[in-house]
């Protein structure tokens, strides 16, 4: 029992990381980005793909500094070029998509379309856990990893200068302008952060399960529905919605295996989107 609460804890802090990067981008760059799912998928394959005797902190940098890079390039490429021809809000969506193709092409034409697994890669070893079995271990690399980092956003987004610049821009960005704030500069910051995130969360969860090409696309879907019902609320309201999720995620796996799982999620969900939208309209 106190097992399966564990791996619900894990599941929960693995979609607050998505939805931590997903809220930066949609709030601060306004797309809904299909792109984050590649950054999701490629920093897993980057650390399958390193050799399993290099230190597991450095695989993990390397991942991260990969899914870093493909936020940061897909804003400088794509998304900042189609806000200077005046692109909607379906435009950059599109955008998005585009970027999540070609990133899903080129994973599948470097890494192959095998399922891999991450080997070697257990954190928190040195710090005396080596006793532990590896699952178990897996799990406390989630758990910890995950918390230091949603601790480290929320206490960055409203403890610092730069966080007050973030949320300004998140609400307004271009009465952020107007005050001589560099909304583009500051965007392309973002981008890069909230692709580490999502290279976290996928490398993290991969350590526990594995790593398959269209890995990141369902926790992206989720972390957009925990962004969606917390509404423009603050990015802790968010973390708690994804939480949440990630917990009923797992209950409703144990109870419910197979395409019932898909299908009670599914429901849940469809009924969260439609509640939210009701109070948006209130």
């Amino acid at each position: 029992m106190l097992w399966s609460l564990s791996i619900a804890s894990s599941s929960a802090i693995h979609l607050m990381l998505v939805a931590a990067g997903f809220w930066l981008v949609l709030r601060v760059q306004g797309v809904f980005s299909f792109s984050h799912a590649t950054s999701y998928t490629a920093a897993a394959f980057v650390v399958a793909g390193l050799p399993p005797a290099m230190n597991p902190w450095c695989r993990l940098i390397l991942g991260v500094s990969t899914s870093c890079m493909i936020g940061y390039v897909a804003e400088l490429i794509v998304f900042s070029r189609l806000r200077l021809r005046g692109a909607s809000s379906g435009q950059l969506v599109l955008g998005s998509l585009a970027v999540f193709v070609i990133g899903q092409a080129l994973i599948s034409a470097v890494f192959h379309d095998n399922i891999r697994r991450i080997d070697n890669l257990t954190l928190l070893e040195k710090n005396g856990m080596a006793g532990v079995g590896s699952d178990r271990a897996a799990t406390l690399d989630v758990g910890f990893v995950g918390f230091i980092l949603c601790v480290g956003l929320l206490l960055a987004l409203h403890k610092t200068t730069w966080g007050g610049t973030v949320r300004a821009v998140a609400c307004n960005a271009r009465l952020a302008k107007c005050v001589g704030i560099r909304v583009g500069v500051l965007r392309l910051g973002i981008a890069a952060i909230a692709g580490g995130f999502a290279g976290a969360a996928g490398i993290l969860w991969a350590i526990e399960t594995a790593v398959s090409p269209g890995m990141g696309m369902a926790p992206l879907l989720l972390a957009a529905v925990a962004t969606v019902v917390a509404g423009r609320g603050p990015v802790g309201r968010t973390l708690l919605f994804a939480g949440l999720i990630g917990i009923f995620d797992q209950g409703v796996m144990f109870l419910f295996a197979g395409v019932w799982h898909d299908a009670v999620v599914a429901l849940a969900f469809g009924v969260s989107l439609v509640s939210a939208e009701g109070r948006g309209r209130e």
